[in-house]
């Protein structure tokens, strides 16, 4: 719904602007690259999505892994094995 959207696209604002103030405010750099820091920083996050992707998705990616394999394999019918 928009209001799920909305409220989604809101947390993604408030995690990208935490993180871009939070490597601003690293010392020991001049201003130019302080500036520079949050689109030099911006990969290191990839690993943490990733991670928390894995951690909340596995069962149902496993589940609907099952189904869709054997839905092109031309088996929908099988029964999906539920247990990981």
């Amino acid at each position: 719904t928009a209001v799920r959207t909305g409220g989604l696209t809101v947390f993604v604002c408030i995690v990208a602007g935490t993180f871009c103030a939070a490597a601003r405010c690293t010392g020991g750099v001049d201003a130019r690259l302080r500036r520079e820091l949050p689109g030099l920083l911006a990969h290191s996050l990839i690993p943490i999505v990733i991670g928390y992707v894995f951690a909340h998705y596995l069962t149902y990616l496993v589940e609907r892994g099952q189904q869709t394999v054997y839905t092109l394999l031309g088996m929908p019918d099988t029964e999906v094995v539920y247990v990981l």
